[in-house]
């Protein structure tokens, strides 16, 4: 007899203002809400979404396009061929095999990787993966 996986939940608390992405979806809210998520393909909390004026570093701005390619998904192949050229020029980032597991991921489509994998490269190079919306929403 097999059991059936449990599905995994996931309890997040926001505040007033805050934006987070959900299967497809960006959403804000209008208040503070604590939100229970028990099945999901694809989550971005507010601390993982960054703004396009918050993208000033090459690697950030890689960061940005394939959050973009996850959230327009009618111009995923746009955001996507930007992530790449970007990574393609030189010295572009730092370390070049650093980013090759987000490359891979997102070559593969698995966006929601790829972007864990850039912020762990960005948290080795910058020593944070601090975006100034997360300063701003508190």
């Amino acid at each position: 007899m097999s059991v059936a996986p449990k599905p995994s939940t996931r309890s997040i608390t926001l505040k007033k203002g805050e934006k987070f992405f959900l299967n497809g979806a960006l959403l804000r809210v209008d208040g503070p809400v604590k939100i229970e998520i028990c099945t999901a393909d694809s989550v971005l909390l507010p601390y993982q979404i960054m703004e396009e004026k918050d993208a000033i570093a090459p690697l950030h701005k890689v960061y940005y396009y394939v959050q973009q390619a996850l959230i327009d998904e009618k111009n995923k192949i746009w955001w996507l061929a930007q992530a790449s050229q970007l990574l393609s020029a030189p010295d572009s980032v730092k370390d070049q095999a650093s980013s090759e597991a987000a490359v891979e991921a997102a070559e593969t489509g698995n966006l929601i990787e790829a972007l864990r994998q850039l912020r762990s490269v960005i948290k080795i190079q910058y020593g944070t993966f601090n975006i100034s919306y997360v300063e701003h929403a508190h």
